[in-house]
């Protein structure tokens, strides 16, 4: 014999509130993902802007070297 309607009513109550609950830590948990994701996307940004002073660096120490010491020293 099927539960009364008061029952079954509360059964999807207490498994509403249930999900609600869970959906409440998820929504916390995404948050602090984005959170992470974002501090990440900086931190990837400063070592791409870090490493194009680097190369620009290397580049023109190659250049000085090609274009002004190395005929003073008479290797090119």
């Amino acid at each position: 014999m099927p539960a009364p309607d008061g029952e079954r009513i509360a059964a999807l109550e207490t498994a509403f509130k249930a999900m609600r609950d869970d959906m409440a830590d998820l929504k916390r948990d995404v948050r602090s993902l984005v959170e992470a994701f974002n501090m990440g996307k900086g931190a990837a940004r400063l070592i791409a802007k870090i490493g194009g002073i680097l190369l620009l660096a290397a580049a023109a120490a190659g250049w000085l070297w090609d274009h002004a010491i190395a005929p003073l020293l008479g290797r090119h």
